[in-house]
């Protein structure tokens, strides 16, 4: 919810760097939790498991997969390149810009920037608990998932990070679309 809630708040800024970077966000946000709630279903099914206290050590059996959930954590806690630095820059930048126009916005501002903070630690805690540590017995048959599930799943990574490497492939046509809306905000 928290990651839904930046991006109701940078659109809440009633600027166009905000707006843009509100969906921009949101789409980031889409491209990362995509990937690891696919990985979510792979695990259930190399598994049969959905309790994550019956796991551990899985990055020994699958560690394609364990890459790939890693890869979607880094995405959410907007690590560079991916599109979620991206999208998290810009959304700061928006909320800051409406900050010099208040201290509500700032103080705002400064709490979602410590909230980042939290996406990291409850994003990584599962791959630790899921992929590390000991292998219980009665995961020594598990098998890594095969290429047509996992596949896609890269496909999406490599789009998150060539938006986090290029992010006018998408901006500017958010940008375009938010620069047609009446808005309050000061930050163009």
């Amino acid at each position: 919810m928290s990651q839904n809630a930046y991006s109701i708040l940078e659109i809440a800024s009633f600027s166009l760097l905000g707006a843009s970077g509100g969906v921009f966000y949101f789409l980031s946000h889409i491209l990362g939790k995509f990937v690891m709630f696919a990985v979510a279903g792979i695990l259930l099914t190399q598994t049969g498991l959905r309790d994550l206290k019956q796991m551990g050590g899985l990055a020994s059996k699958m560690p394609f997969t364990a890459s790939l959930f890693v890869l979607g954590a880094l995405i959410l806690s907007a690590v560079p390149p991916t599109s979620g630095f991206q999208a998290e820059w810009t959304m700061f930048a928006g909320i800051f810009s409406r900050g010099a126009s208040g201290a509500s916005y700032l103080a705002v501002a400064l709490l979602g920037l410590i909230a980042t903070l939290l996406t990291v630690a409850y994003t990584f805690w599962p791959i630790r608990r899921i992929f590390f540590g000991a292998l219980p017995p009665t995961l020594d048959d598990v098998k890594e998932a095969p290429l047509s599930m996992t596949l896609p799943l890269l496909a999406v990574v490599v789009v998150a990070v060539l938006i986090g490497i290029y992010p006018d492939l998408v901006f500017k046509t958010l940008y375009s679309f938010a620069s047609g809306l009446h808005l309050g905000g000061v930050a163009r």
